[in-house]
């Protein structure tokens, strides 16, 4: 993919340390990147919720003005991801530096996979992915997808959540394959306040969020019609009730899936799929495999 984007100048914020250093950005429908490159992933409903409202919001030093930055594109899922490894133009990467390129480039590829099982679950269209690269030569991936993805803030967080996970390297073929792997990867690291064992690695952010999403993604895309209705902008954008700082931190789907979002009645209709499938068997419908 040629890159023709116009990029947005990199701005510092107030955000929490993240081991992957992936970061995210929407694509407007003119190819403008809307607003500036981000690790926190509860920026980017903070920048739809803007952009619905027409209005401007700004919270721990980010900031999206509807009007005044590129539109975000409510038709299409369009997210630019990338791995900031230069951060001035390189004329030729150090050995070091082409590897974490390369791993990146099959770290999406993973993502794709992951993004396109969970679709399939849904009965949502498949994302695909093109390969860029900034003005400095840093990877960067366009994930495109369906508008489903927009129409509520856990599942601009799940899609994203998805893209970093990709990161972890799962290979499966069924879902009960990929719950094995998530197993095996969560035993892999220390958990926070146990004794850590031998071999383990250290603690990461995205394992613990899978230590409290992992069998519980698969119900919510199950369920998503039932859950935020059909295909919809979700009025929780457009809800005066629900403060910023509530928006920002209680809209993911962690904290959906630790029955801790903004919305008691959301928290316990999956509460209430996850008690009732229990005892249910994992599904093993296979998955087309894309990618490495």
């Amino acid at each position: 993919m040629e890159s023709k984007i116009k990029w947005y100048p990199d701005k510092s914020m107030n955000e929490i340390y993240q081991q992957t250093g992936i970061q995210f950005a929407f694509l407007s429908p003119d190819g403008e990147q809307c607003h500036p490159f981000v690790l926190c992933r509860d920026f980017l409903h903070d920048a739809v919720k803007a952009h619905l409202n027409e209005n401007s919001w700004t919270i721990y030093g980010f900031t999206y003005t509807h009007g005044k930055y590129p539109a975000i594109d409510m038709t299409a899922m369009r997210m630019l991801v990338r791995k900031r490894i230069f951060t001035t133009e390189v004329k030729k990467p150090s050995d070091a530096q082409a590897k974490l390129v390369e791993k990146f480039k099959a770290d999406m590829d993973y993502s794709l996979r992951l993004l396109n099982h969970y679709e399939d679950i849904g009965k949502i269209p498949k994302s695909g992915m093109d390969e860029t690269e900034d003005s400095f030569g840093n990877p960067v991936s366009l994930f495109t997808g369906s508008p489903i993805w927009l129409s509520n803030t856990f599942f601009i967080s799940m899609y994203t959540y998805l893209i970093r996970l990709g990161d972890k390297d799962v290979d499966f073929k069924t879902e009960a394959d990929l719950m094995k792997g998530y197993k095996i990867l969560m035993d892999s690291h220390v958990t926070p306040g146990k004794t850590p064992v031998k071999g383990q690695k250290a603690h990461d952010n995205d394992i613990g969020y899978l230590r409290r999403n992992w069998d519980k993604l698969r119900l919510v895309m199950e369920n998503r019609e039932e859950l935020f209705g059909i295909d919809k902008v979700h009025p929780m954008f457009f809800d005066k009730n629900i403060g910023n700082e509530t928006f920002h931190d209680r809209c993911g789907i962690f904290n959906l899936c630790s029955y801790a979002s903004y919305s008691g009645d959301l928290n316990a209709k999956l509460k209430a799929k996850v008690d009732a499938n229990a005892e249910g068997p994992a599904k093993n419908k296979p998955v087309e495999a894309k990618g490495k």
